[in-house]
């Protein structure tokens, strides 16, 4: 379940479209943080929740299912109790990558995730990580 920075880097740099679990618009909590740079980044954000709210912009889904079109990478924010249902409907989307932030975590579902083909980023916030291995350095 390794995956190393090189990975990372392929992973990051190959997306586009991002489907944000748990995302709302409430700008002080973490994943909204995260989204907010994903999106300054170029990335297209999805917020994936139950409230059927406009977040950054843009109209949120239920499920990750519901997203037309394909999905880079599935990423899981908070707690672990909704990470096995998220993963099915990973599944389902066909999803490239399953992340899952700190605090999200899910042995039996990530296993079924590298089963069905995804790569499996876990315990990283995307945010470092990419400030970390693509953001530009000076010359």
């Amino acid at each position: 379940m390794h995956v190393s920075d090189s990975e990372l880097t392929q992973i990051m740099g190959d997306a586009q479209i991002i489907a944000a679990v748990g995302l709302t618009s409430n700008p002080q909590t973490d994943p909204y943080k995260v989204a907010s740079y994903q999106q300054s980044q170029g990335y297209r954000v999805i917020a994936v929740n139950r409230e059927g709210e406009t977040v950054l912009g843009h109209p949120s889904v239920q499920h990750v299912h519901d997203i037309q079109g394909p999905v880079d990478i599935v990423e899981v924010a908070g707690n672990s109790r909704h990470v096995a249902d998220v993963v099915q409907e990973a599944i389902q989307a066909n999803a490239k990558v399953l992340w899952l932030d700190p605090g999200a975590y899910d042995r039996v579902a990530i296993e079924q995730a590298e089963q069905a083909g995804m790569k499996v980023v876990s315990n990283k916030r995307f945010d470092v990580e990419h400030r970390r291995l693509l953001a530009h350095k000076p010359m």
